[in-house]
């Protein structure tokens, strides 16, 4: 979020290799997909595989604590990123699914320690 809006405002970003490589239809998320897929399957104990993915768009705004909707939130990130770990992308046919009512920001958050 942060190099886009660099690269958007002219300040200037490098562009994360990381990033590209997990953009959608990217062939080399496809091969490593794939290459999993084929791996679990081929496993002498077999494991339970459970995907999971994100049932609320993130709201680029809030993340930048701006007040309500702010337009430039949405001119530096465009509709298409709210939704980061759709269905599509982070399931695998055949296996359990289950849809996380969370946004990105908000999938790994915890009220206190574990008890």
């Amino acid at each position: 979020m942060f190099s886009r809006l660099a690269e958007k405002t002219g300040f200037g970003a490098v562009a994360s290799k990381l990033l590209e490589d997990l953009t959608p239809g990217n062939s080399y998320l496809k091969s490593i997909r794939e290459e999993f897929a084929t791996l679990i399957t081929k496993l002498t104990h077999k494991i339970y595989v459970l995907c999971f993915y994100e049932e609320r768009p993130t709201n680029f705004a809030e993340m930048a604590h701006l007040p309500g909707k702010a337009n430039f939130a949405n001119i530096v990130m465009p509709k298409v990123y709210e939704d980061f770990v759709t269905a599509d992308s982070a399931t695998l046919d055949g296996y359990d699914k289950l849809g996380l009512a969370r946004n990105h920001r908000n999938l790994v958050k915890f009220d206190g320690p574990a008890r």
